[in-house]
């Protein structure tokens, strides 16, 4: 499935132009599919795809089956929520509110750190958790504040504290093969984090 309005603006632009950056220095053509979160692993073990240029934070349970490059971004879980909302800080939902979470992301462990008595509900996607938001049927949404970014609008805010720091890298399958591969990421990153370009894109696709 893909993500819509605008995650798909932010995200799926930060990700194509990370996507190109890396075509340009690897002189290669490439064929873009479009994953979901719950199925963009299993698409890389399965050999659909060969590179996964995602939201894709790196941590010591997915090094176990994934290979992953330098990081060339880093994310922070933060809080979504209502202007009109009085809510401070993840704790408050220790006693009081609704959280939401995408399921299997890093912001369900980090609700679960920090507010283990929070009235916590999963869906499989931020534009259902966001439905849930501006239709008052949560509170609050705990998620990678450069996807949170993309629904911001007149009536939503991010609060600005960060409860995790995650590093976004390119991941490839765990296998002797994809060590060509994976040099050839590491140098890509590196071209484009010394040519400053990487930053240009996040001002372009990320504002908040």
């Amino acid at each position: 499935e893909q993500e819509e309005a605008r995650l798909e603006k932010v995200i799926s632009g930060k990700k194509k132009e990370m996507a190109d950056e890396i075509e340009v220095v690897r002189k290669k053509r490439k064929k873009e599919l479009t994953t979901s979160y719950e199925n963009q692993i299993a698409k890389l073990n399965s050999k659909e795809v060969d590179v996964l240029v995602a939201t894709m934070s790196i941590n010591d349970k997915r090094r176990l089956i994934m290979n992953f490059s330098a990081p060339y971004f880093i994310a922070n879980q933060k809080l979504l929520i209502r202007k009109t909302s009085k809510i401070g800080n993840l704790q408050y939902f220790n006693k009081n509110g609704r959280l939401v979470v995408v399921m299997g992301t890093t912001g369900e462990r980090v609700a679960r750190n920090f507010a283990p008595n929070a009235n916590l509900i999963g869906t499989k996607s931020y534009t259902e958790a966001i439905n849930l938001l501006i239709n008052n049927q949560v509170d609050g949404i705990l998620g990678d504040d450069c996807i949170l970014a993309g629904y911001l609008n007149d009536n939503l805010k991010i609060i600005n504290h960060s409860y995790s720091k995650e590093y976004y890298a390119v991941a490839v399958r765990k296998t002797n093969k994809s060590k060509e591969l994976l040099n050839a990421l590491n140098a890509a990153v590196a071209s484009i984090l010394d040519e400053r370009q990487l930053n240009f894109i996040t001002k372009k696709w990320i504002v908040y």
